[in-house]
């Protein structure tokens, strides 16, 4: 089987970020699938990805094991919600100029968000006669929508009509989690057959923090002796970071406790002018770290915080970054409500706290720094349930063998 992926924002060697497809393309290629990624030049923070030549596209390879093809796209991608858009839309033009230019494959796979890809993907379907595979990660244009970060009515009725077109002509729609077919179905009425739930499973071999390298970060970061408190991810608007920030400030009082927020994202300058205004030592911001590195840097925070906004549309997710802090054995404590809440509570590794109460999220890590005993127990109950629940292996497996009912014309059962 060949399989055309389009991922805008797929990893090369070094860089941090989600690494589902990375992780998923590796097992398929260990089990003989013959891959092809399309992704973009543009990373997700806006920075031209390491290797790029300045070309329309570029051929390379995911450690010499899988054709990676780089379509250009726009440089100024991270600067506003707009240049975001103005991105999206010029990588779903250069994607499938990319795909058609590909020979052999047998379906296309698009991963969204963003939703405009799903551009790409209808336009390969219908010029090459293959079938799409929709897979769905997040809820657009919902999770916009609730956001408040899309508000012209004319956007959003094009982004609801590609949104429900994309369902519609969709051979197979993998989803994250099983809160999303219900919200897809109130969008169009997909046949309970398309769906295949295939979460977002941390590769459990590279997500053991090595206890030496975490106490070599501990020193040099000036974290002895401290209780720290960690964010690692993107820190755009979605990730509602200032309630962490505004938390940090009554815990000044207790200098022993101390933040620690890794990751980029639109937001940043914005958290770290709140911080200099608020007169806040107590918080580190770091920059993103690479993608092997995640591990020691989640290793060296005694909990692991999860934020997101209020929007609806994450009441249905499984965040990323609670999924890796539960493979590096950390404590989670989340304002993320709905699935998120279930699985904490189901696995016993974490607590929530609700969205926007920055009083009550800085009142639960004081009392989880003063009583420290359960969370160690935490931490080994998190990774033991993905091991029990999401390895990367079966869902590849799951994935992969859909994936060939498709390609034959077949139903997945």
């Amino acid at each position: 089987m060949r399989i055309l992926v389009l991922h805008q924002t797929y990893l090369a060697p070094g860089q941090g970020g989600i690494s589902r497809f990375n992780n998923l393309v590796r097992e398929w290629n260990a089990a003989g699938v013959a891959c092809t990624v399309v992704s973009c030049s543009i990373d997700n923070k806006g920075r031209k990805v390491p290797g790029f030549r300045n070309r329309l596209r570029y051929v390379e390879s995911d450690d010499g094991l899988l054709r990676v093809v780089r379509a250009v796209g726009a440089r100024k991608f991270n600067r506003s919600f707009v240049d975001r858009i103005v991105g999206y839309n010029l990588f779903a033009l250069t994607a499938l100029w990319a795909g058609l230019r590909e020979k052999g494959w047998d379906l296309v796979l698009v991963s969204s968000p963003p939703l405009l890809l799903g551009l790409a993907g209808l336009g390969l379907r219908l010029f090459r006669r293959k079938p799409l595979v929709f897979e769905v990660r997040d809820l657009w244009p919902e999770s916009a929508i609730d956001m408040g970060t899309l508000r012209n009515p004319l956007a959003i009725g094009l982004s609801r009509w590609l949104e429900k077109t994309c369902y519609r002509r969709a051979a197979l729609l993998p989803v994250v989690t099983p809160a999303f077919p219900e919200a897809v179905r109130a969008v169009w009425p997909v046949p309970e057959d398309r769906f295949l739930l295939v979460p977002n499973c941390p590769d459990l071999s590279r997500m053991r923090p090595n206890p030496e390298a975490v106490s070599d970060l501990r020193r040099r970061l000036g974290l002895e002796g401290c209780f720290v408190a960690g964010y690692f991810g993107n820190h755009g608007i979605s990730a509602n970071l200032r309630q962490v920030v505004d938390a940090a400030e009554p815990l000044r009082a207790h200098p022993d406790i101390r933040f620690l927020l890794v990751g980029e994202g639109m937001d940043k300058p914005a958290l770290q002018d709140r911080a200099r205004e608020l007169g806040l030592d107590n918080i580190h911001f770091l920059d993103e770290v690479a993608k092997d590195q995640v591990a020691t840097y989640m290793g060296a925070a005694d909990l692991c915080l999860v934020s997101l906004g209020p929007a609806a549309a994450f009441s249905r997710v499984y965040p990323s970054k609670m999924l890796d802090a539960m493979a590096c054995e950390r404590p989670v404590l989340s304002t993320v409500d709905g699935a998120a809440r279930a699985l904490l509570a189901e696995a016993g590794c974490g607590d929530t706290v609700p969205v926007n109460r920055p009083d009550l999220l800085a009142q639960r890590i004081l009392e989880m720094s003063r009583n420290p005993g359960p969370l160690a127990d935490m931490g080994r109950k998190g990774r033991a349930y993905l091991e029990a629940h999401f390895r990367l292996s079966d869902m590849a497996l799951r994935y992969r063998l859909a994936l060939e009912r498709v390609a034959a014309g077949g139903k997945r059962p």
